[in-house]
């Protein structure tokens, strides 16, 4: 179990500290965020091939990560989360990682992302709420 929640830890330390990530993504954004607007009512064809061209780079950006400066692959990954997912509910816990991957190929999130990058405060995989008290994040 220790070699399970250090690989969760791990790749949860490097994702939200990883500049380079978060650069490449937001440059993309910034480049792509013209067609969105908070008062859409319904999605474009355009928003959606964006959107998939978006999960694809994000993706490619994860197995890179996994892969190159962790020194994984994604099998071992994904079979460490699940192991996590059963055992802890913490801030560096599976149950993070898979909501923060999930928030982020939404389309609603990636909707909502792109519309804050058009008004200048792109953000994007936001590490779910922990409580102070408990150290657990809320998992529905």
């Amino acid at each position: 179990y220790v070699l399970v929640y250090v690989l969760v830890y791990v790749l949860l330390c490097r994702y939200f500290d990883n500049e380079s990530m978060q650069n490449e993504l937001e440059a993309w954004a910034n480049k792509n965020c013209r067609g969105f607007d908070v008062a859409d009512e319904e999605y474009t064809l355009e928003q959606t091939a964006l959107f998939n061209e978006f999960k694809s780079l994000f993706e490619g950006m994860m197995e890179r990560h996994v892969e190159v400066e962790m020194g994984s692959d994604l099998a071992t990954v994904y079979e460490a989360v699940e192991r996590d997912l059963q055992s802890t509910t913490s801030f560096h816990s599976g149950h993070t990682l898979v909501l923060v991957i999930n928030a982020c190929t939404e389309f609603g999130a990636f909707h909502e992302m792109m519309t804050d990058a058009k008004e200048g405060f792109f953000c994007w995989g936001m590490p779910p709420l922990e409580d102070a008290e408990t150290g657990e994040i809320g998992v529905e």
